[in-house]
């Protein structure tokens, strides 16, 4: 895995947020003083192909990327605002 990769997955697994690609993009400026959006949208493909990361794909609204560990999402659909759900299996 690649520096620009683990940090970004690092960044990822770290934040309480779901971040878009900017955001991580951002955060991975201050982190490394240098970054190219190119590279943290090829990071990011890598990254939920290999299972390590996964994407949260909203109508009208960027895709962020979150963290590999179970859990639901909550979307608010006036603001689009998501909140983690930790439930028990509720099939």
């Amino acid at each position: 895995m690649t520096k620009n990769a683990e940090a970004i997955l690092d960044i990822v697994n770290h934040s309480t947020e779901h971040l878009t690609a900017e955001q991580i993009y951002h955060k991975l400026r201050e982190n490394t003083g240098k970054a190219v959006m190119a590279t943290v949208y090829n990071n990011l493909n890598a990254l939920c192909a290999q299972g390590l990361i996964h994407k949260v794909v909203m109508e009208n609204a960027p895709d962020r990327y979150d963290r590999i560990e179970r859990h639901d999402h909550l979307i608010c659909s006036k603001c689009g605002k998501i909140t983690d759900l930790y439930l028990d299996d509720i099939q």
